[in-house]
């Protein structure tokens, strides 16, 4: 095809990188890999996953419903997108430095997650986008712009933020 090529048991779109799907059964994912695809993993039941290097961006709903405990986020990645890893084992995750957006309810009920350091660079948190993680404990920058309504409805947030910045719902 033009549009797509197999490698492995993934199809990635040729334009962009985009990984689009995988089979049951995912041993690697190819290195030049730039984007994990909306519904690309979803509902997989996965409890580990080696990420590429050069990834800078996590779709829609990529990893919904599996049971990671933990992940590993390459440096690149800029953008988490709407329900990424909603309904996922993690106790703890360590965000990129390059992140820029959290999505919607990216990490909602992400229930025994109990503590994230929102990266200095993010700019702008969804809405829910950690809700129902109730023993988690936040520390965030003074320097997100945008924090939707409810994003954190059951966490502890620990900001070096003097005042409330004017996008902070």
């Amino acid at each position: 095809s033009e549009t797509y090529k197999v490698d492995g048991n993934c199809l990635i779109r040729k334009e962009d990188g985009c990984l689009v799907l995988c089979g049951r059964k995912v041993n690697a994912i190819p290195d030049y890999v730039k984007k994990i695809g909306n519904y690309a993993f979803f509902g997989r039941k996965l409890t580990q996953i080696d990420l590429p290097g050069g990834l800078t961006e996590i779709g829609n709903y990529a990893f919904y419903n599996n049971r990671f405990t933990q992940i590993t986020l390459p440096d690149g990645v800029e953008k988490i997108g709407s329900y990424a890893f909603y309904n996922n084992d993690f106790s703890q995750i360590t965000l990129p430095e390059n992140l820029k957006e959290i999505g919607s309810y990216a990490f909602k009920y992400c229930e025994k997650l109990k503590s994230i350091v929102i990266p200095g660079r993010v700019e702008s948190i969804g809405i829910f986008a950690f809700s129902e993680c109730h023993a988690l404990s936040v520390i965030l920058p003074g320097t997100v712009k945008t924090i939707e309504k409810n994003a954190f409805d059951a966490a502890t947030i620990y900001t070096s933020a003097q005042k409330r910045p004017e996008g902070w719902k």
